[in-house]
């Protein structure tokens, strides 16, 4: 009884019972501890992946404004931006003691299940990014062959960061290196000392903006879903919206997305950004000028980002883009301005942001001229050119040939025909 902590007082019955009452409870446990152990052992617990549980509705609308930092309950993130394997990086672009610029073109091809993939063209764009800060910049554009755009990105981003001298990476494409010796030729011309440098093939060694197109593809991705989500319209590459998503996703990342403790706007800037930022694509009212004092001054408009580095606000009106700073933001459900959304024709590239004591939107659509081999129409000013005597023999000559054909032509209409012919003519006219 002392051996199983049982108490040994009262009678030799009650002391026994006491003792069996005890031995039972241990072949119960006995069991059960058997049981379990053997249940255990047979079953297999499966392993569920983390069940995301939205936050209250503040923390929604706060992290829509930007969509940085990633969030695992937030769809659009979670579309565009979940990925498994970190890319492959080996920080040869940020070695040495001069900046490198580090840009290449990225190709991408969204197509809704609504469209034929055949229909879809791939937009194209040129990422560049600067290995002292991270700052990043995207320039979509409609072919490769628009040099001056090209070329006036890089020369305008390498002044945006501030280098006096840098080293210009590149891949090995053809139309990478050619944009490459323009854009250094450019800087030479100026005076600024500019080094060119390109990696060897397949080693990673512009993985700096290969690591950039990595973070900005997903990011625009993201916001032109969150974008299709409130309008109820899925857009392809064929749209104009994705230029402008590849634009803002950038200046985003630039401003929200710390590495290391501190944004590339940070870094760039030695300050915070204290700016104001709206959802992309977010109809909100807009001050603008307007012709009659009885006219509204405040009207609708789409938020398509902000110019850097004037940090003012890009807007579509319905039918053009309008900047501004004054916006009021009123709830409402975006289905209500669809007309906006579908009729939006404006890529990025053709338009261009005036440097100056404003910011002045200008739309830039240069066109090539045909040629054309038709004879001028109107009267011919006086000229050394042209020689009037010259002109009149021409005129002269045109004339007797046009003459010589008139003749020829009434010579075989006055002919006399066959006589069998005319009788022929005859029978089968009496007939």
């Amino acid at each position: 009884m002392t051996h199983y902590g049982l108490s040994t007082s009262g009678p030799k019955a009650k002391c026994f019972n006491r003792l069996l009452n005890h031995q039972k409870q241990l072949e119960l446990q006995v069991v059960h501890a058997a049981a379990e152990q053997a249940h255990g052992e047979l079953a297999r617990t499966p392993k569920s992946v983390p069940l995301q549980i939205l936050p209250d509705e503040e923390t929604q609308q706060k992290h829509f404004l930007t969509h940085i930092p990633y969030q695992p309950w937030c769809s659009s993130c979670v579309c565009f931006r979940a990925r498994a394997d970190q890319h492959q990086r080996t920080g040869a672009s940020r070695r040495g003691g001069v900046a490198t610029i580090s840009f290449d073109f990225e190709y991408t091809k969204a197509v809704p299940d609504s469209k034929d993939a055949k229909e879809v063209d791939s937009m194209i764009s040129l990422v560049m990014v600067d290995s002292s800060t991270g700052y990043v910049h995207a320039a979509p554009l409609r072919s490769k062959n628009q040099w001056d755009l090209m070329v006036r990105e890089l020369l305008g981003f390498a002044g945006l960061v501030g280098h006096a001298e840098f080293v210009s990476m590149c891949g090995n494409e053809a139309a990478l290196r050619q944009l490459q010796r323009m854009a250094v030729n450019a800087r030479l011309s100026l005076g600024l000392a500019t080094r060119a440098t390109t990696p060897p093939p397949y080693s990673h060694g512009n993985s700096l903006v290969e690591n950039a197109i990595g973070r900005i593809r997903p990011l625009a991705g993201t916001l032109i879903h969150y974008l299709s989500e409130q309008v109820g319209v899925e857009f392809s590459t064929n749209s104009p919206w994705w230029s402008w998503a590849f634009r803002h996703a950038c200046w985003l990342i630039n401003r929200f997305n710390a590495n290391k403790g501190a944004t590339a706007y940070e870094l760039l800037y030695n300050k915070e950004y204290a700016g104001s930022i709206y959802n992309f694509g977010e109809p909100v009212f807009g001050f603008g000028k307007v012709s009659g004092e009885g006219t509204a001054k405040w009207t609708r408009m789409i938020f398509l980002g902000k110019s850097d580095p004037k940090d003012t606000c890009i807007f579509y009106n319905g039918s053009g883009l309008v900047i501004t700073r004054s916006i009021r933001r009123i709830s409402i459900v975006w289905r209500r301005r669809l007309p906006f959304y579908m009729n939006f024709k404006g890529w990025s590239w053709q338009y261009k942001t005036g440097v100056g004591g404003r910011v002045v939107l200008t739309k830039n659509q240069a066109q090539a001229i045909s040629g054309n081999f038709n004879v001028p129409a109107g009267q011919i000013e006086p000229s050394t050119f042209f020689d009037e005597d010259a002109e009149a023999v021409r005129l002269k000559h045109l004339e007797e040939q046009l003459e010589k054909a008139e003749v020829t032509e009434m010579a075989l209409h006055d002919r006399p025909q066959p006589l069998g012919e005319v009788q022929t003519q005859e029978e089968l006219f009496c007939a």
